[in-house]
């Protein structure tokens, strides 16, 4: 009988040495997925793709991370425009007012919305695509604290055309922060994607604001019109870009008026105002440009609020939908070039 227990005690001892090392075995997988290097011909494909989402159906993309939300929406290109345009909104801390003797503050929230940049799209487009660059395990596999999933407060959503939503929760960052955990509770896998897009998105104004004006540009413009003290002076381009002239047959460019568009040329979004802001009064100075052959205006600028003190004007724009920050300097210098042109005061 001592001889059958010791037989049986053996057994089990192996049949726990057998578990423990199929325990060690999946651990080590775990460990060699989630903490191998990204090099190694390691690519994104379809096979790992972290969700199916439809990129044509959806209306809203919503990333949030700490206090930092941050909403996408795009809208279909206008006619002749390279890329769709994309709204972006970006709430996050801005900066505490701080008085002598005053207990520290929290920073209040700021929310700004804006017309998104490249990186605004390209965040846009990657982050649709889904690609994982490897999928881990099913979360009841791992120890979710682990990786940073533990709590569902960071997240990125899709809204979908028919209301409906996907949402994955994203968890901390790995590999120096060039890549980050992610958990999709309709599979149930965690996959570790590029952190990339995340941080243009965490990044705010500074980093996806657009900052042009005009979707057309002055020297791919046929004509002008500035309006400058209720007198409008018409400017016709001459070939060979940045030259114009009052007359489209002038046989040499004007170069006051060279310099009144290479003035406007130079200004740029600072930062996009919220629409209460947008000016009343009349603009200081009005752009209009037109393509060839086209009788309405395939582009506007106005400048406002060159008078005050603070180094900032004010401007709106056909682009920009809603009043703009651009530099003071550069906008006095715009006006005072007009101005100087034949038939100004």
């Amino acid at each position: 009988m001592a001889s059958t227990g010791s037989t049986g005690m053996g057994h089990l001892r192996r049949g726990h040495g057998v578990l423990a090392a199929l325990t060690a075995l999946a651990a080590l997988w775990v460990y060699l997925l989630a903490y191998t290097p990204l090099g190694g011909g390691l690519r994104p494909s379809d096979a790992t793709r972290f969700w199916n989402v439809v990129p044509a159906q959806v209306t809203a993309l919503h990333y949030r991370d700490g206090a930092v939300q941050v909403t996408l929406r795009p809208e279909p290109a206008p006619p002749g425009a390279e890329h769709p345009i994309l709204w972006v909104t970006h709430a996050g801390p801005g900066t505490a007012v701080r008085r002598p003797g005053a207990t520290d503050a929290p920073a209040p929230t700021v929310t700004q919305t804006f017309r998104g940049n490249a990186a605004a799209r390209q965040a846009w487009d990657a982050l649709l695509a889904g690609q994982a660059l490897r999928l881990l395990a099913p979360l009841e596999e791992l120890d979710g604290a682990a990786f940073g999933l533990e709590d569902g407060a960071a997240y990125l959503e899709a809204t979908l055309a028919d209301n409906a939503t996907r949402r994955v929760r994203l968890g901390r960052t790995a590999h120096d922060g060039a890549a980050r955990y992610l958990h999709d509770p309709r599979s149930g896998w965690v996959a570790l994607v590029p952190s990339t897009p995340l941080r243009r998105l965490r990044g705010g104004p500074g980093v996806l604001v657009d900052r042009e004006l005009l979707a057309l540009k002055p020297e791919a413009a046929a004509r002008a019109e500035l309006v400058v003290d209720g007198v409008t002076r018409t400017l016709h381009a001459l070939p060979g870009g940045h030259q114009w002239a009052a007359t489209a047959d002038a046989a040499a460019p004007d170069e006051a008026m060279g310099a009144a568009m290479r003035a406007l040329s130079r200004l740029q979004v600072l930062r996009y105002l919220p629409r209460e802001q947008a000016p009343q009064a009349a603009p200081a100075l009005e752009l209009r440009l037109y393509r060839a052959g086209e009788p309405a205006p395939a582009a506007w600028l106005r400048l406002y609020g060159l008078a005050g003190s603070g180094g900032v004007a004010r401007a709106a724009s056909s682009y920009t939908r809603g009043p703009v920050a651009v530099a003071q300097p550069l906008a006095r210098r715009a006006l005072k070039t007009a101005r100087a042109l034949p038939g100004g005061g």
